[in-house]
């Protein structure tokens, strides 16, 4: 379930000491449930696609409420403490330079991302990174700068976790399950603030 950052001010707000009793019943309950529920499936699709026994960004997932903007609120999120989540979501696009200033003829496997890379070169950076996720996916450490230069010569592929976990049928759910806990027909609209 969620972690509750600002709990104790939240169950204050709402006139008891427990945040998880203080939203029993309650929209945010309902919409926190929905999210929990969101960052579960957002989990199944990282696992899913995953070469890694172990895949840190799927264990990173966690719903996250915090104090709203006005009184009476809170938001509620999904938190990862990846920084490279929205990478794996959109892909890369592969480096349009191969190695000696050639033109790359691979196949580019995020032709839509927004994020592409520069050169074929890999950084030391990215090599430590895939040195440590080599212990996770059962593969040599040794190989991590040859493997470094495959992903920049094709490119990530999109994994689509966001839009994937949340279906026409989960904002339908969210809705049917506002509009039972406020007696009022709801229509459901999500916006990525992160943009």
């Amino acid at each position: 379930m969620a972690r509750f950052s600002d709990a104790a001010k939240i169950a204050t707000q709402f006139g008891t000491k427990d945040a998880g009793e203080a939203i029993k019943g309650s929209t945010e309950e309902v919409v926190l449930n929905w999210v929990n529920n969101i960052s579960i499936e957002m989990q199944k699709i990282l696992m899913k696609t995953s070469t890694s026994r172990r895949n840190r960004l799927a264990q990173s997932l966690f719903p996250q409420v915090l104090q709203g903007s006005k009184p009476q609120s809170i938001k509620v999120g999904i938190v990862t403490t990846e920084n490279y989540y929205d990478y794996v979501d959109k892909g890369v696009q592969k480096s349009p330079k191969g190695r000696g200033g050639s033109e790359n003829q691979s196949k580019n496997k995020a032709p839509r991302s927004p994020y592409k890379f520069k050169n074929v070169g890999a950084s030391e950076a990215m090599i430590e990174s895939i040195k440590s996720w080599t212990a996770d996916a059962n593969a040599s450490a040794d190989d991590a700068e040859r493997i470094a230069y495959f992903v920049k010569r094709k490119g990530l592929t999109p994994k689509n976790y966001i839009k994937g976990s949340i279906t026409k049928q989960s904002k339908a759910q969210l809705s049917e399950d506002l509009s039972s806990t406020l007696g009022r027909v709801i229509k459901v609209q999500l916006v990525n603030f992160n943009k």
